[in-house]
């Protein structure tokens, strides 16, 4: 993967940017990376709902001409808090 859109899904809510940090953000065994998930999303706002969250993640796309992912969901953190994630 090159770079997308991506939200990530939290126990806490969804946070989207626009990222080239794929592979350093998951490892490739599915795992999430605290420090690059930290750098990538500390700065965003929290969304409470999937189709907040996908208003913004579209409003961000129309940004870009191209993106080699689109608009991906990072998973892998959707049974951790934010805060869980990059405290690891």
């Amino acid at each position: 993967m090159g770079d997308g859109i991506y939200i990530l899904v939290t126990k806490d809510g969804y946070r989207v940017t626009y990222s080239k940090r794929y592979h350093d953000m998951v490892t490739i065994e599915g795992k999430l990376e605290s420090e690059p998930i930290n750098d990538c999303f500390k700065s965003c706002k929290k969304y409470d709902t999937m189709d907040e969250v996908m208003d913004e993640a579209r409003k961000i796309s129309n940004k870009y001409y191209e993106t080699d992912d689109g608009i991906c969901l990072i998973e892998a953190g959707q049974n951790k808090t934010f805060n869980e994630i990059i405290k690891h």
